[in-house]
């Protein structure tokens, strides 16, 4: 789950001011807190400060004012840094290995560059450009160092690089997302597909039975990884769940264990077809690479909504209750009705009741 650990550390310490119900309005300075940890990952200035002191945040038009300035702000980049670091995975690049035989490329400067590029892209989508969680999966340029460019094979010095609509397509096609999730010596169709699923989709997927074999097909000269993985899906007790996982996750065989662009997988052409199989329902079916599976989330009813539980929670510090429902439901139609705009999401979970109450214990 993605928290704002920062973020959950101070709502255990806010009391809120008691009301004659079961909830408590959190006062204004407990309102500006939670909204520094939300919107600048803890970061205070003196306006909101001032605006806390005056009560201005006791209000919903207070609450919606601040965090539009506060969210259109250089600050903000923190708090985005954040959050699509956990929600892609790319943490763990800086500690994971990959066969220098394989990637002599793999260093620990390109490591620490592409760990920082889903926030940098992601910053330039929601605080400077559309803020449309479309564009956040179809976008074609990204925000990087030069040694990223680099591997893209990107013209130009950056920090901006236009990339090829053929081959990237936003969050998907980001070699550090890529390298995340794969393995020391090879891409992972599995580890690829459980994050497009569980992170993507917010669907929770069986646990692997304790006796399944969980180690990849061995790397072979000469032979794809989709031939190299079939065995998942000819063997029956594997079959259940690779049925879901494996389709989707060789579509993105055009990229190798760093992230890098290929046309050949042992010696052959890719093939990088891929199919949704069963739910989310309004994008099941075929797809031909990662660029046109952006593009069925882009337009997914289903990813939308899995976006705002995770903004969601990220932004309570904690995992939602059923007494979050009603606030949940409601920022969740303010979000469709914005047209998937991630600012709207932001700001409409920074003025819901989960956000500005809380539950007051017997």
């Amino acid at each position: 789950p993605l928290y704002s650990s920062a973020a959950s550390d101070v709502y255990k310490r806010q009391s809120g001011v008691a009301a004659a119900t079961s909830v408590a309005a959190f006062t204004s300075p407990e309102v500006a807190a939670r909204l520094s940890y939300l919107l600048w990952s803890g970061a205070r200035d003196a306006t909101l400060d001032a605006v806390a002191d005056s009560g201005g945040l006791a209000s919903v038009a207070g609450i919606e004012a601040e965090a539009r300035r506060m969210l259109a702000a250089p600050q903000a980049q923190a708090a985005i840094r954040s959050f699509h670091g956990q929600l892609t995975g790319v943490g763990q690049l800086g500690t994971m290995p990959k066969s220098q035989l394989l990637y002599p490329d793999w260093t620990p400067e390109l490591a620490k560059a592409l760990a920082e590029e889903p926030g940098r892209f992601a910053d330039a989508v929601i605080r400077e450009g559309d803020g449309a969680l479309a564009s956040l999966f179809t976008a074609t340029f990204t925000v990087t160092d030069p040694i990223v460019g680099q591997l893209y094979a990107a013209t130009g010095s950056g920090p901006r690089y236009e990339l090829d609509a053929r081959e990237r397509a936003g969050l998907l096609t980001l070699p550090g997302v890529l390298a995340a999730h794969s393995s020391v010596d090879q891409s992972n169709p599995v580890k690829r597909a459980v994050w497009v699923r569980e992170m993507l989709l917010c669907q929770e997927l069986v646990p692997p039975p304790n006796d399944a074999v969980l180690e990849l097909p061995k790397v072979e000269p000469n032979v794809s990884t989709r031939e190299r993985f079939r065995q998942h899906r000819d063997d029956p007790a594997c079959a259940g769940c690779h049925t879901l996982l494996d389709p989707v996750g060789l579509g993105f065989e055009h990229y190798d264990a760093i992230g890098r662009y290929r046309a050949l997988d042992a010696g052959t052409p890719v093939d990088a077809t891929g199919e949704i199989v069963g739910e989310p329902a309004d994008i099941a079916g075929p797809f031909n690479g990662a660029t046109e599976l952006a593009q069925k989330l882009a337009t997914s009813a289903a990813a939308q909504h899995c976006m705002g539980r995770q903004w969601f929670r990220y932004a309570l510090g904690r995992e939602p209750s059923g007494e979050d429902d009603c606030a949940r439901a409601t920022t969740l139609d303010k979000f469709s009705a914005s047209n998937g705009n991630i600012r709207e999401l932001v700001v409409a979970i920074a003025t819901s009741d989960s956000f500005r109450f809380r539950k007051v214990e017997p």
